[in-house]
């Protein structure tokens, strides 16, 4: 069921959901010094460095704070999929709101928070091959 939760992203209740502010500097940096740098030419090393970024920027938004106000959207979020008649996706919600309240978990172990900060990052299209 873990795999499944960076898919709620997909749902329109979530899909607009962004990061906390307050990080989206230090990831745009993050992001800024691989996309420019002239020693990562390989585009797997570069998707690899990304997602590194990725893990380091969400692992310092965690807060217990923040933790809790994720939760609880996501239990808001719940309610309004359930009454939807999704009771699937409801039940994702609620696991995610768990996971993400669990501090014994990282961010970087839980699918849903990933795919937060993740989906704010685009990684550079691979150059096709010439032919």
């Amino acid at each position: 069921m873990r795999g499944q939760l960076a898919g709620l992203h997909a749902l329109p209740e979530v899909r607009t959901w962004i990061p906390p502010e307050d990080s989206l500097p230090a990831l745009d940096l993050e992001i800024g010094n691989i996309v420019t740098s002239k020693l990562i030419v390989d585009p797997a090393q570069r998707r690899e460095q990304l997602a590194a970024a990725v893990d380091k920027i969400a692992t310092a938004a965690l807060t217990p704070d923040y933790r809790k106000l994720l939760a609880a959207r996501l239990y808001e979020t719940a309610l309004l999929v359930i009454a939807r008649g999704n009771t699937d996706d409801a039940r994702l919600c609620t696991t995610a709101a768990a996971l993400t309240l669990d501090e014994s978990v990282a961010a970087s172990d839980n699918p849903f928070v990933v795919r937060l900060f993740d989906k704010v990052v685009k990684a550079p299209a691979e150059e096709p091959a010439a032919p």
